[in-house]
């Protein structure tokens, strides 16, 4: 049964599944197209690098995440455009493999929680993460930034938040190097030593997809290497959708917020996704405002957006993580 959530004058049908709570204009668009469905489960990775043996997922943190605001520091917003040893993809002079981002009043001191952006085709991670008008690279054309970072911070989480440069402004979603064995874990400890933190902090991470992004959040859920605690998928749930199940099953701390449009592959992965946990559904009636609460009390958010496809992470980026159990800054 769906129920309906208002974006301003637009009608924004949804489904919840719930199950015991825990705690201007539209940018140019750097995916110009959709993907098609796929599974990537079965994909084998790339012939230079030996098929990993699954390892077993290791354990979340024992202890139970902290939801006490942090207290903001005095520290002034940190935005790094980093080339890490450990990038996932080639890239051009002058374009970083990682965007890297502290927002204003970042407490360092504590446990360490990460948001981890995985973009779809055609993906520049500067013009993603960045504001106004801006470059892949030094000597392109600008184009007007996604601004995922203003977005990311309007949710006023004490969260690092990072976008690594997945395949390059290509039509493709291959993970490149995640199919390696500790790839994820390490390139995060990686970037989070670049800005300063320590990596043993490291609590929990919060993977969004948009588009073909999906396929390197599956790789990272099959390698079990980094605590992953909710999935947020934007119009990017295409294929492996029993990847996405096993996993919310494996652990009652698991969370997942599905967001997709028109009527086309997402919407029934979609459908498939909310039927296969029939027992926890709701009936809510609901507004864009409103969305956050249901985030927070619903282990799995399904729902419909209006919007377009391009302009899903823009719209939907801050509601779908603002009230994850995460620390907030206060």
């Amino acid at each position: 049964m769906w129920f309906s959530v208002r974006f301003g004058a637009l009608l924004f049908g949804a489904l919840v599944v719930a199950c015991a709570p825990s705690q201007a204009s539209e940018p140019e668009p750097v995916e110009e197209a959709e993907p098609p469905s796929r599974t990537v489960e079965a994909v084998d990775p790339p012939v230079a690098v030996a098929p990993p043996e699954p390892p077993a997922p290791p354990p979340l943190v024992d202890q139970p995440v902290d939801l006490t605001p942090r207290a903001k520091t005095d520290r002034p917003a940190v935005t790094e455009e980093l080339t890490l040893t450990l990038g996932s993809h080639p890239v051009p002079d002058g374009a970083p493999n990682m965007i890297a981002h502290l927002p204003e009043g970042f407490d360092a001191s504590g446990p360490l929680h990460v948001v981890m952006f995985l973009h779809g085709w055609q993906g520049c991670a500067r013009v993603l993460a960045l504001s106004g008008r801006t470059r892949c690279r030094r000597r392109d054309r600008q184009k007007t930034g996604w601004g995922l970072i203003e977005h990311h911070d309007a949710a006023g989480l004490a969260t690092v938040f990072l976008v690594p440069q997945l395949l390059y402004k290509e039509r493709d979603g291959s993970p490149g190097r995640f199919y390696e064995n500790g790839f994820a874990r390490d390139q995060v400890a990686e970037t989070l030593t670049a800005l300063e933190l320590d990596p043993a902090q490291l609590q929990s991470v919060t993977l969004v997809s948009h588009s073909a992004g999906y396929e390197t959040a599956v790789t990272i859920l099959n390698q079990g290497e980094i605590p992953v605690r909710a999935v947020v998928l934007l119009d990017s749930l295409y294929g492996s959708r029993p990847v996405f199940e096993r996993w919310f099953e494996r652990d009652e701390r698991h969370r997942i917020v599905s967001i997709f449009t028109g009527n086309g592959g997402t919407a029934r992965e979609n459908r498939s996704l909310a039927r296969a946990f029939p027992s926890h559904r709701v009936d809510l009636e609901t507004s864009e405002d409103e969305l956050p609460i249901a985030v927070r009390n619903h282990r799995l958010v399904v729902a419909h957006s209006p919007h377009s496809h391009g302009s899903i992470p823009r719209r939907h980026l801050a509601g779908a993580i603002a009230r994850l159990p995460i620390p907030r800054l206060r």
